[in-house]
C-alpha cells in the first residue's frame, strides 16, 4: 500500500519466511508502464520461520499503477500490484471492522448526496485485518461493529491499538463490541468501563 505525498509515498510491506533456514530476499518496486528500471530496491535478511514488517519512503512518477516485487537468487516469487489514485479531496475513507453476517452495509449513507463529504465505506472481516497500525492509514475514520477479537491476532490487535495511539479515530459500535474489547486486551480505547446493558423499547421508555 502506498499513499501520496506530494512526489512522494510511503511503501508499507511485510514479508513472511516460513522455512526453517534464513532467506535474503530484494523487495522491489517498479512503474509498471514500460519505463525500465526499478525506482526503489532493498535487499532484506529475513531469519527462519520469521516475519518482517517495514515501511519505505519512495519517490513517484506519472505513472498509476506499480509492481511490487520479491526476488530471491534472481528469481520473481512473489508479485503484487498498486494502483495510485489520489483520494478527492471531500472524500471520507472509513473501514468498517466486523465479523457480523447480518450487517446491512452503509450504502444508503453512502448514496446521501446532501451530506458535506462523500462518503467511502470498506467492510473489513477478520482475516483481512492489517497487521501494522500502517495498514489503516488510507482510512479517516475506524469502526469496530461485532468484529470477533478472539480471531484477531496478536499484531492485528496491536494495530489498531497503534492507529488510535498515534490520533487515528476509533468508533464503537454495538454494546458487545465493548464487551468483547476488554476481554480482548482493548479496553484502554473504551471511553468507559463496561458493567452491563440494559434493552428499552422506544424513546418515552429511555426517558423514563
Amino acid at each position: 500500500m502506498a499513499r501520496y505525498s506530494d512526489s512522494s509515498a510511503y511503501l508499507h510491506w511485510s514479508i513472511v519466511n516460513p522455512d526453517a533456514e534464513e532467506a535474503i530476499v530484494v523487495l522491489q518496486l517498479e512503474p509498471d508502464s514500460g519505463a525500465s528500471g526499478a525506482i526503489y530496491s532493498n535487499r532484506i535478511r529475513l531469519g527462519a520461520n520469521s516475519r518482517l514488517e517495514g515501511r519505505s519512503l519512495v519517490t513517484l512518477g506519472n505513472s498509476e499503477r506499480y509492481i511490487v516485487s520479491l526476488i530471491q537468487q534472481n528469481l520473481r516469487v512473489d508479485k503484487n500490484d498498486i494502483l495510485l489514485r489520489p483520494t478527492p479531496p471531500n472524500r471520507l475513507n472509513i473501514a468498517v471492522l466486523t465479523d457480523d453476517d447480518d450487517f446491512p452495509g452503509a450504502s444508503e449513507i453512502s448514496k446521501n448526496e446532501s451530506l458535506y463529504r462523500r462518503l467511502q465505506f470498506s467492510n473489513i472481516r477478520h482475516r483481512n485485518a492489517p497487521h501494522h497500525f500502517n495498514g489503516f492509514a488510507i482510512y479517516d475514520l475506524l469502526i469496530l461493529h461485532k468484529a470477533d477479537l478472539t480471531r484477531y491476532s496478536t499484531f492485528q490487535k496491536t494495530a489498531i491499538l497503534d492507529h488510535v495511539r498515534k490520533g487515528g479515530t476509533l468508533v464503537i459500535s454495538a454494546a458487545e463490541t465493548a464487551f468483547s474489547m476488554q476481554k480482548a486486551g482493548l479496553a484502554e480505547l473504551l471511553p468507559y468501563q463496561p458493567l452491563g446493558t440494559l434493552e428499552y423499547e422506544g424513546l418515552d421508555e429511555v426517558r423514563r
